[in-house]
């Protein structure tokens, strides 16, 4: 593998400066060869061969490293714990920041050329897809330079190259990030959470919603978000449904909490209720907790919902027949004799218990 380069750009992906010597070392004590020819400013050609030279020092070996047969300043064991896709990403990396490319062929007439002779160097070109954003991959949502992607791999990228994984169903670019020195996104979480909370695009949003990686908790009171954001989440709170750790809080913080306008049932309505409530218990369910009734909002389609030990009925829940009633009360009864929220496993398990239960009665079988 040969790493090219001409002239040095305004958009550099290297930052720290060490990933050079990681990757000299690293191929050097894994039994590669490398080499630079570069030219310089006489215009002369030179060349600088690295090579390891075993010493002992206070009774331990170690492989300096040699350039040109002259010692450097650090042995093999540097940057010990990298991998070889880390050695071919910096090698990569400063190829692209000089302007170049890397190839697996012969190559001449640029102003630098590094030589590589590892049989892993030469699987991490072949497979470089993985480490290196693919320019075809089409771009969702664009935040300040930072880049949605229409990715499901779940990669972070910063300016194109690999830098971190996410549990998250998209990929995103970083414009810059926050890196560790081995390059790799440090609080990828908060980083991740910080720009989903900005997305203007719906599709993203709601995956943002929906997912419990992105560490909210990092989305202080000056942290910019945007109003589709708070809109999504104001409306999943309507509709009680499950969001993300702390994002209730981002709403509450700028917008305050949910207020919902309460009104009296009629006649006809507290009829229905009270039927709904006597064949509960006549099927053994004793509703006991306050029951108040609110009114929805736009774009709500609640039924009911389960608050300070009270069960909330919306004049939705007696849009329907009784059977949905009697379903929408038991509900919330559930709710709070359980403590299990909406949309959680622990609540569809104890539903489940319910209706094995019931259909041991049934069959008069017990399991």
């Amino acid at each position: 593998m040969m790493g090219v380069s001409v002239k040095a750009d305004d958009s550099k992906i290297g930052k720290f400066g060490t990933g050079l010597k990681y990757a000299i070392a690293g191929i050097l004590r894994t039994g590669g060869n490398i080499s630079i020819k570069t030219r310089g400013t006489d215009n002369e050609v030179y060349t600088y061969i690295f090579t390891t030279e075993s010493q002992n020092i206070r009774g331990k070996d170690f492989d300096v490293i040699l350039c040109n047969g002259e010692k450097l300043a650090y042995c093999t064991d540097y940057g010990k714990h990298w991998k070889a896709w880390q050695w071919f990403r910096e090698l990569h990396s400063n190829a692209l920041d000089e302007g170049g490319d890397s190839t697996n062929k012969p190559i001449d007439g640029f102003d630098t050329v590094v030589t590589v002779k590892h049989p892993e160097i030469e699987t991490c070109w072949n497979e470089r897809d993985k480490y290196f954003l693919d320019a075809n991959i089409p771009v969702v949502e664009t935040i300040n330079d930072n880049q949605i992607l229409d990715c499901s791999k779940g990669n972070a990228y910063c300016k194109g190259v690999l830098v971190g994984t996410m549990d998250i169903p998209l990929s995103v670019n970083f414009a810059d990030a926050d890196l560790t020195e081995d390059r790799t996104i440090n609080c990828a979480d908060q980083q991740i959470a910080c720009l989903l909370a900005q997305s203007e695009n719906s599709a993203v949003i709601q995956t943002a919603l929906t997912s419990n990686y992105p560490n909210y908790h990092a989305i202080w009171s000056n942290t910019p978000v945007s109003e589709k954001f708070l809109d999504a989440i104001e409306l999943a709170l309507v509709n009680c449904r499950k969001l993300a750790n702390n994002l209730a809080n981002i709403h509450n913080n700028r917008r305050g909490e949910i207020q919902r306008e309460s009104f009296e049932p009629t006649q006809f309505q507290q009829i229905k209720l009270t039927k709904a409530i006597e064949f509960l218990k006549g099927a053994g369910v004793e509703v006991e907790a306050p029951i108040e009734f609110v009114k929805t909002r736009e774009g709500d389609d609640l039924y009911g919902y389960a608050k300070d030990d009270k069960i909330f009925l919306t004049d939705k829940a007696f849009d329907h027949g009784l059977h949905d009633l009697v379903q929408t009360v038991l509900e919330e009864h559930y709710h709070l004799t359980t403590g299990h929220r909406d949309e959680t496993r622990g609540f569809q398990q104890f539903l489940f218990r319910q209706l094995v239960g019931q259909m041991e009665i049934a069959t008069n079988n017990p399991l």
